[in-house]
């Protein structure tokens, strides 16, 4: 896996948080009581500026149904949508 200049690994883990996240429609409220957590911490993990526990990182892939590899993929075609109905699921 390459990472390149643009992303670190921290910033590739948000980014693929907060796109499961609305993937499976969850707010990062809804998450962060699934993981015993806050929401400011989901918040900070999904900019980049937080660096988890693997026993974290663990609790997150579960609630949100993936493999924690899948956390740390640079997938430069998955795109977040601009805006996320969280009332539809």
């Amino acid at each position: 896996m390459y990472l390149g200049d643009t992303m670190n690994l921290k910033q590739i883990l948000g980014k693929n948080i907060k796109y499961y996240r609305f993937k499976n429609h969850y707010t990062q409220e809804k998450l962060a009581t699934l993981i015993n957590s806050s929401p400011k911490y989901i918040s900070r993990l999904e900019l980049g500026q937080h660096n988890p526990s693997i026993e974290m990182i663990e609790k997150i892939s579960k609630a949100l149904g993936i493999g924690p590899d899948k956390l740390f993929i640079n997938n430069k075609e998955e795109h977040l949508p601009e805006k996320v109905n969280m009332l539809s699921k």
